[in-house]
């Protein structure tokens, strides 16, 4: 802003002013701002003022936006205001009227069908702000173009001269990072710390941070906001449950050689394709907002919100709302069998319920019975630091574990008496790997089968 105030004294004076008088008239100007005007809430990409009106930032030089209702969507040459802009961004194409989401499908390496439905509701979705939106989790082994649908992603819903970014550890950058990106991929992810997965968890949710603000001594600045965030690695990158239970995952299969194209060739084809696909978004965004309405769920899973904007999603792309339920309740049991996978004291648990049926006894016994499977299935307890050293331990790691368990089919129950007694009893348990849905029915691995599996 200074230096467009000089610029314009320069052009009407041909001459600079002087420091003082910029720092004159910037305190007059600052002052008449904000106690003299109107006050108006500034978004980032996406906004949402009314129930069924959507605004969209092109993020062009004329400040256009596609406002998107019940009867459509079209672009508007002068909006109110309504958007703050960051250096980063990027502008978006115009849309294409005559559009259509499927095209993306020619860009992609998906498979399932499954996760095709859940990747288009997931990305109609990142269009409608002022809910939780689940993580989009994507895995699978080198060469299965992980980086590539992540920068796809990241030009469809919020096109930026960042592509993919690093995940920090640092709280002060991540709320940087997050606060000024509506969409953020995390590309090639190894690993992520508890205190990370947590703060994670917040960015989807809404949960409002703070930090002291810049040459001050007592005043805060304050962060609140939902994102969509993607991460991408190899492994599935975190079971920590929390953080699993606010995911969606995708998982790609490495690209045949022989099938492998250059990603210049693919993203020049893309590019030409795009604004037809953000139009097709956009159609499919103007009768979301119509099939909400009559969108009524029995029963909704944690991300309650992503469920009802889904099941309308999905309702507008010519499916059924039952069809996406299926397809996230079939998510869902996944993430939850990768949490026991990836947790030593579940897969132990689940082993001893496996052979007995059921336990009673403290904490401290069994503690001592899990520790004799781990050692008996050449798990090495004592340099496994996921393991508990001590009975407190194991405790506070069951009651993180508990409800994945329960939907195993075992339940776990405490009392806190003079003696403290656990009892862990069957009802229906399904094997660790249990493909079993009411599309496919696969071979099921045994516990044994699953620790070896591991350990290979």
């Amino acid at each position: 802003f200074t230096r467009w105030l000089v610029k314009k004294y320069w052009d009407k004076y041909n001459k600079t002013p002087n420091r003082e008088a910029i720092k004159s008239v910037l305190s007059i100007l600052e002052a008449k701002a904000v106690f003299g005007t109107a006050k108006h809430k500034l978004y980032n990409r996406v906004a949402r003022r009314d129930e069924n009106v959507i605004w969209y930032d092109l993020a062009n030089d004329d400040w256009q936006v596609v406002e998107v209702d019940l009867n459509g969507w079209k672009i508007l040459n002068k909006p109110p205001t309504l958007f703050k802009r960051y250096t980063h961004q990027k502008r978006q194409v115009t849309p294409s009227k005559s559009g259509n989401i499927f095209k993306l499908s020619d860009f992609l390496n998906i498979k399932e069908d499954d996760d095709w439905l859940l990747l288009y509701v997931y990305i109609v979705t990142c269009f409608i702000p002022e809910f939780p939106h689940p993580i989009l989790n994507v895995y699978g082994p080198q060469g299965s173009a992980k980086s590539f649908l992540s920068k796809i992603l990241r030009e469809i819903i919020d096109p930026s001269h960042i592509e993919v970014c690093t995940l920090t550890n640092n709280v002060n950058e991540l709320i940087q990072i997050l606060d000024h990106h509506w969409f953020i991929f995390f590309d090639n992810i190894s690993f992520i710390s508890q205190k990370t997965s947590d703060n994670l968890c917040k960015a989807v949710t809404g949960a409002g941070f703070s930090k002291r603000e810049l040459y001050s001594n007592d005043n805060d600045v304050i962060y609140s906001f939902k994102r969509c965030l993607g991460l991408n690695g190899i492994n599935l990158i975190s079971a920590k449950p929390d953080l699993m239970e606010r995911s969606i995952l995708i998982e790609l299969k490495r690209i045949p050689d022989e099938k492998r194209r250059s990603e210049e060739e693919i993203l020049k084809k893309f590019r030409q394709a795009l604004p037809e696909i953000l139009g097709g978004i956009f159609d499919i965004l103007s009768n979301t907002l119509a099939c909400k309405k009559d969108i009524c769920l029995n029963q909704k899973p944690r991300m309650a919100d992503f469920a009802d904007w889904g099941s309308a999603v999905s309702k507008a792309l010519g499916c059924k709302h039952e069809d996406f339920t299926s397809a996230y309740l079939r998510n869902i049991d996944k993430q939850n069998e990768e949490i026991l996978l990836n947790d030593v004291v579940g897969l132990t648990v689940l082993k001893l319920i496996e052979d007995k049926g059921n336990f009673k006894g403290t904490p401290t016994n069994l503690l001592s019975e899990l520790k004799n499977i781990a050692e008996n299935s050449e798990i090495d307890v004592y340099k496994d630091k996921s393991f508990p050293s001590r009975s407190n331990i194991l405790t506070r790691k069951l009651n993180i574990i508990k409800p994945n368990l329960e939907k195993m089919g075992i339940k776990i129950t405490q009392n806190n008496g003079m003696e403290r007694i656990i009892r862990i009893n069957k009802n229906t348990v399904k094997t660790v790997l249990s493909s079993e849905t009411p599309k496919t029915k696969e071979k099921q691995m045994s516990l044994d089968e699953t620790v070896n599996f591991l350990k290979r």
